[in-house]
């Protein structure tokens, strides 16, 4: 953990999250920063993108006791999302 000026522990900083669309996400590759806490990001318009914020409307829903499944569109493509 990193150290601030008085030599206290301090949370590390959270990546910018971006606005992109669906299909730039399934498109790209996926790659990963050497190391055992490296990064997993998709290369976009020159940026390492591991966090997004995506706008859509759900088109599915299936719930049980221990999770929630939703399909998500935004116009360009479709994607599962999950929350258990």
């Amino acid at each position: 953990m990193e150290k601030d000026e008085f030599n206290s522990p301090r949370p590390k900083q959270r990546h910018t999250a971006y606005k992109v669309w669906i299909n730039d996400i399934l498109i790209n590759p996926i790659e990963k920063e050497e190391g055992e806490f490296g990064s997993i990001y998709v290369s976009f318009a020159g940026n390492k993108v591991s966090r997004v914020n995506i706008m859509g409307i759900i088109v599915d829903k299936e719930a049980t006791d221990s999770f929630v499944s939703l399909v998500v569109e935004d116009g360009s493509a479709s994607i599962n999302v999950k929350e258990f």
